[in-house]
């Protein structure tokens, strides 16, 4: 495991945690409540988040640990990404844009939709 690794699972694992947090705290109404910019209901948001990775925190950590077995050269390697128009991006970019960040940018928009 590198040290790397571990942080970026780390990032992974505590903002799945604010997630799963956050949406326990949710009354039925703020699960209906829609989300400014987006039009989709917090609910569907919170799902959302869950269908690409889990909340929940066992399966989280299971996607954690996967993550903390790369060495720095895996979290190095770069490929050419076709949704990014074919740019070489490195695993460790790939990781912290997608897996990493999901958590957080749907969190600060459900802050934002429910005020608080």
């Amino acid at each position: 495991m590198s040290t790397r690794s571990e942080a970026l699972a780390v990032r992974l694992e505590a903002g799945a945690s604010a997630l799963a947090a956050f949406a326990a705290t949710l009354s039925d109404t703020e699960w209906q409540t829609p989300v400014p910019k987006d039009g989709r209901k917090v609910g569907i948001v919170v799902h959302h988040v869950a269908s690409v990775y889990p909340i929940e925190i066992h399966l989280a950590q299971e996607l954690a640990a996967a993550i903390r077995a790369l060495t720095d050269a895996e979290l190095d390697n770069a490929a050419p990404v076709s949704l990014n128009s074919d740019a070489p991006l490195t695993c460790q970019f790939l990781l912290e844009d997608h897996a990493v960040r999901h958590s957080y940018h749907h969190l600060e928009s459900l802050h934002a939709a429910l005020g608080r």
